[in-house]
């Protein structure tokens, strides 16, 4: 037999093995192959120790040399908690495997676990998720009011642990998407403590149907509701609600789109019965959760809200007038009116016939029309607020089509602007208003009509003008009008870059000159260019187009002590003369 080059045994080992014969040999060999087994499992014992106690040990040790381990632990799990566990779950999770304190310490830190329940990207999504989510219910306690986000498939399994659901304070259930819609678990957990509650469901689902509504008394701490099937969620409100949100947003937090109505109610007053229950609102919120055919089944009650803060109400104009007519608020409250039938000439039709709110403190109005493609924008909007606190009072928008709006000529055939500003200017006191911007997406004119001169005539006391549209020739031609706008302060242009040529300009300067001859200087002046097209994107560089002419930017500056000239590239170089013209 060849031996190897590594000698596996001693010589006094293999004498051990001379002489003996074929019984005995493997005898002896035997006893010494145990020997050998012996030692070796000696051996891998400590290296197992070795592995498992003395290395880590000693890479503890050295992992306990950085310096972001000298921090308390009390901020290290106040750091941890900021890295991970309500923004990506997976990266809270990644952060156990760093080093044995990060480890210990997160295992030990129960808020930690609790965020991670509440997680921005939802922790539990399908039947892989469970063991996660029933550790993190572990770890959680001794947290007695947690928040949880989850998606329809988990709720058999919460189900299971009664103890961690009623823990739940918040609740955010996404039971909407077609393999999930199942939502009979969720009306036999029991959920004393849930102060909020966010749920998407279909109530016309088959297994959904045969669930009876429950009443308020299931939530006894219910604060906020927010949901799209109202057939179940009305017989949740009570006098502990404070922000009601029945129907569905057209657009989420970050463009996530909501799930459709799930159901209507027909009768306003059912409605308004409800909404007395809870006279402690703070915010309410109907969208599309009313029929667009209203009726009546009894009297309709007068409801005191004497806290709302936000009332925003979507639907037909008929169900927002029938609403908001039986509504008395205080006149702080922020209200938006929004309709996807009104159209673009009939915008006051939206309020109450009843006057019921007061709009005194309306000096501020923001009009928009069109929309940019890249945002959720309505197709028309007039906002009224207090301008020196920047917070409307009252919005009035439609979703409803636009007609067409310009030939190949560019002249305007079914949008007529003058009974656009006839439509709403009746609702803002003329006496009122001192602060007005006007901003359009699109081609937008007023040749014809005399938009302009008549809602310039309406409201004689403007201070303030912002304008940010395509079509500057009738505005300009109004302001120059004799006995327009005497009272005009601050005057601030936003020019499209495809309108900027020195015609426009020469024209807009003339204006401003012909109005200070007669007496009616402004304090100050922007001029800026919008450098997006009609879909949010911004022009290429190219594109961009110095702003005016040196000389026409000489004759602002002798007429008006405040002048400020906006661009991309800015800063354009600006005429000496002019100490009192500044670029930005």
């Amino acid at each position: 037999m060849e031996m190897s080059s590594v000698q596996a045994m001693s010589q006094d080992q293999r004498e051990r093995f001379q002489g003996l014969r074929s019984s005995e040999l493997q005898t002896s060999a035997l006893d010494v192959l145990n020997e050998y087994e012996e030692k070796a499992r000696e051996y891998q014992e400590k290296l197992r120790e070795l592995r498992e106690h003395y290395i880590p040990e000693v890479k503890s040790i050295y992992n306990s040399g950085a310096l972001i381990n000298q921090l308390p632990n009390e901020l290290l799990i106040l750091i941890f908690r900021f890295v991970g566990p309500r923004t990506s779950p997976a990266d809270a999770i990644r952060q156990t495997h760093i080093c044995r304190l990060w480890r210990s310490l997160i295992h030990q830190a129960p808020t930690f676990w609790s965020d991670l329940l509440d997680a921005e990207d939802v922790l539990a999504r399908t039947w892989h998720d469970n063991a996660m989510v029933l550790a993190a219910f572990d770890r959680s306690e001794p947290v007695t009011q947690i928040g949880f986000s989850m998606y329809g498939s988990f709720l058999p399994l919460l189900e299971t642990v009664p103890v961690h659901a009623s823990r739940i304070s918040t609740l955010w259930l996404d039971a909407a998407v077609i393999e999930e819609q199942d939502v009979r678990p969720f009306f036999r957990l029991h959920m004393p403590h849930l102060e909020e509650l966010t749920i998407w469901m279909w109530c016309s689902n088959k297994a959904n149907s045969l669930i009876e509504p429950q009443s308020g008394t299931r939530f006894p701490k219910l604060r906020h509701l927010q949901t799209n099937c109202v057939r179940f969620s009305i017989a949740w409100i009570n006098s502990t609600i404070r922000t009601l949100w029945l129907g569905t947003s057209r657009i989420g937090d970050e463009g996530n789109c909501y799930p459709e109505v799930c159901c209507q109610l027909r009768f306003v007053d059912q409605l308004l019965q409800v909404l007395a229950k809870c006279p402690n609102l703070t915010e309410l919120v109907f969208d599309g959760c009313l029929s667009r055919t209203p009726a009546t089944f009894g009297p309709c009650p007068t409801v005191y809200l004497p806290n709302l803060e936000v009332l925003d109400l979507r639907g037909a104009s008929s169900v927002l007038s029938s609403v908001a007519t039986h509504l008395v608020m205080p006149d702080s409250t922020e209200i938006a009116l929004t309709s996807d039938t009104t159209p673009y000439y009939a915008l006051s039709d939206l309020l109450p016939e009843s006057g019921s709110i007061s709009l005194s403190s309306v000096n501020h109005l923001s009009i928009e029309l069109g929309r940019r493609l890249q945002y959720s924008n309505y197709e028309y909007s007039v906002w009224g607020g207090a301008d020196d606190t920047g917070e409307y009072r009252l919005g009035l928008c439609s979703f409803a089509a636009l007609p067409p709006r310009a030939n190949s000529n560019n002249t305007t055939l079914g949008f007529d602007l003058l009974r656009f500003f006839q439509g709403f200017v009746p609702v803002f006191s003329p006496s009122s208003v001192t602060s007005l911007k006007i901003t359009s997406f699109g081609s937008f004119h007023d040749s014809l009509s005399g938009g302009f001169t008549y809602i310039f005539q309406h409201y004689p006391q403007l201070t303030h003008l912002s304008l940010r549209i395509s079509f500057f020739e009738t505005v300009f031609k109004a302001l120059a009008g004799d006995g327009v706008l005497t009272r005009l302060q601050r005057l601030e242009v936003c020019i499209d870059i495809n309108c900027q040529d020195a015609a426009l300009h020469e024209t807009m300067v003339s204006m401003l000159e012909a109005r200070t001859s007669r007496g009616l200087q402004l304090k100050s002046f922007l001029f800026s260019t919008d450098q997006e097209d009609e879909e949010g994107f911004l022009f290429n560089d190219k594109e961009l187009l110095p702003p005016m002419m040196d000389d026409l930017v000489r004759r602002l500056g002798s007429i008006i002590p405040d002048v400020v000239i906006e661009h991309p590239e800015a800063p354009w170089p600006v005429p000496d003369p002019a100490e009192n013209t500044s670029t930005a």
